[in-house]
């Protein structure tokens, strides 16, 4: 992911987005492909923003 990182633990994934970028939804579509893809279909899973650097989210997502 260009955009930042991500962490995928047991029942929890991180993300922590780059300074400056906004998050829109295609960049949130590729990121549920990445993160979805390690967990099976009937995980419940947490998920949690480390929010270290400044970005814009795109509020109609």
């Amino acid at each position: 992911m260009s955009y930042g990182n991500y962490f995928l633990c047991k029942k929890i994934f991180i993300l922590e987005l780059n300074a400056g970028i906004h998050l829109d939804w295609p960049k949130i579509q590729e990121a549920a492909k990445d993160i979805l893809s390690f967990y099976d279909e009937d995980d419940k899973l947490g998920y949690i923003s480390n929010r270290i650097n400044s970005y814009s989210v795109d509020p109609q997502v």
